[in-house]
């Protein structure tokens, strides 16, 4: 995962164990990953999140799945479009 993760970023990170190269780029980096449908690879994608978010502080992840993973949650809702346009008009 980390790998994968890492040449979508366009990262060349050639090491048995990519997880902590990829952290170390990502350190100071302001960052949002998207990792979509990851019903099949969700123990990975927890143990991804776990350690970029503890070792970095700009990144944010977001990713989808139908399983839970037993990583803490943050949950936002998108405001109301109506809402806003009418705060914009007013």
């Amino acid at each position: 995962m980390p790998s994968a993760v890492a040449t979508v970023l366009g990262l060349e990170i050639r090491v048995e164990d990519p997880l902590p190269g990829l952290v170390a780029a990502l350190k100071d980096r302001r960052v949002l990953l998207l990792l979509d449908n990851c019903d099949h690879v969700i123990d990975a994608v927890a143990g991804l999140a776990a350690a970029v978010l503890s070792g970095t502080s700009g990144v944010d992840i977001l990713a989808t799945s139908r399983e839970r993973s037993g990583c803490r949650v943050n949950v936002c809702t998108a405001p109301n479009r109506s809402a806003a346009r009418s705060r914009r008009r007013g």
